[in-house]
């Protein structure tokens, strides 16, 4: 004699359905960021095993990482249409943080567990797997509904629905089944009319419900990369164009040998330090892995002063609870086709700053800092995504708090592009 399915059985079938579409849905936006899957860590180009992406490298000319990204449709990614800032906030809200994959593509986890990331051999082949494992429940998805088709899909829709064995009410259970599934699409439909016409309501919602969760897990762990020269990446994607404000661009033409760095706001002593003054400071050397929230990777080696130097030197007045990096990059001139203009500029949190691997950066790889990776000077965050790292650093500001800054949101990619600053997964 069949058991009837228990009316939990019954409802989470259906939560299942909505959380794990939305979990596909969101993944698909994710991968439109750097839409190429990799067995290696260093990302090389012409390297990946799987590539969504159409466009051809160019040859002759500067290309970035956000030149590869490519464009899926709403009915497809949530929201779609290169909103994959907006897609992590979906994706992140209906995890829950079961998907061991997934921790391992968190550059706070990599940072403090670097042995863990190892298990799937690297960040790319978890990114990887990932993927392949979002290949199987699609397939599996659809071997299950063939098979309840099969078998009877109104009685095996009565089972599943209203726990209804002998003498089931077909009619019934067809309506509550299509009406499940109806509403499950008119979540999907909701969220991504709801993500494209009201993108910082989104952000906020991630804010209040899913980044303290984030936060009190992973926002305490410091850095304890130490790779070696051999791990080191033969090729490391650059991402944004290099500024072209005019004293910038004066400033490179003489390798910066005029460049000042002000330290100022809350502070005891407010600091004026060239690149002479910087090198004379503790030196810090350091093989870490680069994350970039795209999906791409890279290690390499770090050269610079630790900021908690440039703490020791200034003296935070009590009361200051962030720092701003402001650079030199009007993100109008650099790249007008940013969805937003105005100056690039981020913060974090006092702690972090104090943190043993958290760098003022002038060399990579042993050479002085190139301009497309940030130079004369960039900020160094090893639990971080590479966006919260501010390239082209133009001046250090101490605060009381980094909602007196811009929109108040952290940063411009917070500002402007609805990303969390919480971006330590």
């Amino acid at each position: 004699m069949p058991l009837a399915f228990p009316a939990w059985i019954r409802i989470t079938h259906f939560l299942n359905f909505l959380f794990l579409s939305l979990l596909l849905r969101s993944g698909l936006e994710i991968l439109s960021a750097h839409p190429k899957l990799y067995w290696n860590d260093d990302c090389r180009l012409n390297s990946e095993w799987a590539n969504f992406d159409p466009h051809p490298y160019p040859k002759d000319e500067l290309f970035t990482a956000d030149d590869q990204e490519t464009n899926f449709p709403s009915w497809l990614a949530l929201p779609g249409h290169r909103h994959w800032d907006l897609g992590r906030h979906w994706h992140f809200a209906a995890v829950n943080g079961w998907i061991a994959t997934g921790a391992a593509m968190s550059p706070a986890v990599a940072g403090r567990f670097p042995r863990y990331i190892r298990l799937f051999h690297g960040r790319q082949a978890a990114r990887s797997i990932h993927f392949i494992c979002l290949c199987c429940y699609v397939v599996f998805f659809i071997g299950h509904i063939s098979m309840v088709v099969l078998h009877g899909f109104r009685t095996e829709l009565a089972l599943i629905t209203l726990g209804q064995v002998r003498s089931p009410d077909l009619n019934l259970a067809l309506a509550v089944g299509l009406g499940g599934i109806a509403a499950v699409v008119a979540v999907h439909v909701l969220a991504t009319r709801v993500s494209f016409r009201h993108p910082d309501w989104v952000q906020r919602c991630a804010e209040r419900f899913v980044d303290p969760v984030r936060r009190a897990v992973l926002g305490h762990l410091a850095s304890r990369q130490h790779y070696t020269r051999a791990d080191i990446s033969p090729f490391l994607w650059v991402n944004g164009r290099p500024p072209k404000e005019p004293d910038y661009l004066a400033l490179a033409q003489d390798h910066f040998k005029d460049y000042v760095l002000p330290v100022d706001g809350l502070v005891e002593r407010p600091l004026r330090l060239t690149l002479e003054d910087l090198r004379a400071l503790p030196r810090q050397v350091q093989i870490t892995k680069h994350n970039c929230i795209q999906g791409w990777s890279g290690v390499a080696e770090w050269a610079g002063v630790p900021l908690r130097e440039i703490i020791k030197l200034c003296r935070p007045l009590p009361g200051v609870g962030d720092v701003v990096f402001w650079a030199y990059d009007e993100k109008s001139q650099s790249e007008p086709r940013a969805k937003a203009p105005g100056q690039y500029y981020g913060t974090i949190p006092m702690a972090m700053a104090r943190q043993p691997q958290t760098l003022l950066a002038f060399e990579l790889n042993g050479d002085p800092l190139p301009i497309e990776h940030g130079a004369p000077l960039r900020l160094r965050l090893e639990t971080q995504y590479g966006f919260t790292m501010v390239k082209y650093i133009k001046g250090i500001q101490f605060v009381d708090s980094f909602r007196h800054v811009g929109k108040g949101r952290g940063g411009w990619p917070e500002d402007n592009l609805y990303r969390s600053r919480e971006a330590s997964i």
